[in-house]
């Protein structure tokens, strides 16, 4: 095994060495998910486990303690039934084979129709990992030399696979839990539910599971397939409530986000600028993981409802009552009625609204956080929707005031950790070769970078000799480099796993900087 750095919060696992990775990847994971019950790796929020790899991830801001890990490695109980995977011993998915894509598929390995559904029906499939979607997983043979292996992707993507969908490639067979894109050849589907944010466990499946897909003999359910009871959705009593007037570009419910749940393909998501959401949060009295509002782009005004203190944070925007200038940074009184505006910042891109109380829209797998990737929590705010405020003040606040800094130069920097495959690009020097800029492709998933225009420095290459790297868990704050060589800085709403390099990984400080850049803003790598 190698131990390859990912930033200060998380470490990669590399297994591709061993005689046999999937098992050891299988075992090793189970052993780490074993010493996280038993409270032996308090830290660690996710263990990601992939083909050849499992990221190790902690909490955002505590680092991770690779001693302890490596302690878990060699005591715990290195099974695949140990404490955290909750599946059945073996997962029947009935399939309807009527897929656009049997035809292609069987061609490709010199299969007729008939012999490739029964080969798929008679392979014993694993789940090696989840990702992609919420409940994805990535299934393969337990036998070796399963000609179902050599079926690649389609040359073109599909923009839309129904949910249920039974497909094949690159080596997998998996269920698309939703509706989604998709370069897989398409089987047939099934009824099955695989995914369900409101049971225990939300996910039919799991790293670990076998899977066996069956001729379809009416519709299943998934109650037949699991053992699981149903979630009630946690709130607390609401005490009044805000009017959203308007929302300008978007405007979601955020909180701290849902760590423990990557290894089902669910992301964190949460606050991008978790430090300005937090400091909201105490400037009005509640603890630093209540739900906000996050304010993209300005043009968030809401109406309150009843008496409030409210405070926002983030970006140097206009903020005012009732057409009076408040500022940010500061706790402020709001009397039932009044109009609060967030207008658009004239640098940086996101606000946090805080109010008494907290937001009090229902929690999905304990978060009350809106992830724009997997859509899970609430829906984005909208001009008439009622956002109620709950009870969670923890006390009076010490301070209401905490002026902020809001300088900015003309290229910011971003200070970086190693990434655990900087060893896969040509140079990974190029990655701090002069300036980026940030393209109006960003979002809440990542912020996507280039050369500015007439800019002589190079891109990001990938090595020629490396092939496609086996996808594996990004850690947060990744920098990814995709084959077009302009790389990607993930944030809250980023996919648990990919396929392309990671050259680096931000640290703290800058994951809340990279949260603030919008479209044109030039930034700067700087290697710690």
């Amino acid at each position: 095994m190698r131990e390859l750095p990912a930033g200060l919060d998380a470490v990669l696992l590399d297994f591709g060495a061993e005689p046999d990775p999937a098992v050891a990847v299988r075992r090793s994971a189970a052993a780490l998910r074993s010493a996280m019950a038993a409270g032996r790796l308090p830290e660690i929020t996710d263990v990601i486990p992939a083909a050849l790899t499992i990221l190790v991830q902690a909490e955002i801001g505590s680092g991770v303690d690779t001693l302890g890990v490596h302690r878990a490695l060699r005591d715990g109980p290195r099974r695949d039934d140990s404490p955290g995977v909750s599946t059945p011993s073996e997962i029947v998915v009935p399939v309807r084979y009527d897929g656009a894509d049997l035809d292609a598929a069987a061609d490709s390995v010199g299969l007729t129709v008939p012999q490739l559904v029964a080969l798929h029906q008679d392979t014993t499939w694993r789940v090696q990992f989840m990702g992609f979607a919420p409940g994805f997983g990535y299934l393969v043979p337990t036998d070796d030399d399963n000609p179902l292996t050599r079926i690649g992707r389609r040359s073109e993507s599909r923009p839309r696979v129904p949910a249920g969908s039974v497909a094949v490639a690159a080596g997998y067979s998996a269920v698309y839990p939703r509706e989604s894109p998709g370069g897989w050849h398409l089987l047939g589907h099934t009824d099955i539910e695989l995914w369900d944010e409101t049971a225990d466990p939300p996910a039919l499946l799991a790293p670990g599971a076998v899977v066996r897909f069956t001729e379809r003999d009416g519709r299943a359910r998934r109650e037949e397939q699991r053992r699981g009871h149903r979630r009630g959705r946690s709130t607390t009593d609401a005490t009044g409530s805000l009017t959203v007037l308007a929302t300008g570009p978007l405007a979601t419910v955020q909180d701290l986000g849902r760590p423990g749940y990557a290894h089902l393909g669910v992301p964190r998501s949460g606050a991008t600028d978790r430090t300005a959401a937090a400091l909201a949060n105490r400037l009005v009295g509640n603890p630093e993981s209540a739900a906000t509002v996050e304010c993209t782009l300005g043009g968030l005004r809401v109406r309150a409802d009843i008496d409030l203190l409210i405070a926002v944070t983030g970006a140097d925007a206009p903020v005012s009552v009732d057409g009076r200038p408040v500022g940010t940074h500061g706790a402020q009184a709001v009397t039932a009625g009044a109009e609060v505006r967030v207008d658009v910042p004239p640098r940086g891109c996101r606000n946090y609204l805080a109010v008494r109380g907290g937001i009090d829209v229902s929690a999905v797998l304990g978060s009350r956080s809106t992830d724009i990737l997997s859509d899970l929590g609430p829906a984005p705010l909208s001009a008439g929707a009622v956002v109620p405020i709950g009870t969670g003040a923890s006390g009076w606040p010490s301070t209401m005031t905490a002026p902020a800094d809001h300088r900015l130069d003309a290229v910011i920097d971003l200070d970086v950790h190693t990434g655990p495959r900087s060893a896969l690009l040509a140079d990974v020097d190029d990655l701090f070769v002069a300036t980026w800029m940030v393209t109006p492709e960003s979002n809440r998933v990542g912020v996507r970078l280039t050369r500015p225009e007439a800019s002589p420095a190079p891109m990001v290459v990938h090595r020629a000799d490396t092939g496609d790297p086996a996808s594996e868990g990004i850690p947060h704050g990744a920098v990814q480099i995709p084959p077009s060589g302009r790389p990607v800085v993930f944030l809250a709403d980023h996919p648990v796993t990919g396929g392309y390099p990671v050259a680096a990984v931000l640290t703290v400080t800058a994951l809340d900087r990279a949260a603030q850049l919008v479209a044109g803003d030039q930034v700067r790598f700087r290697p710690r």
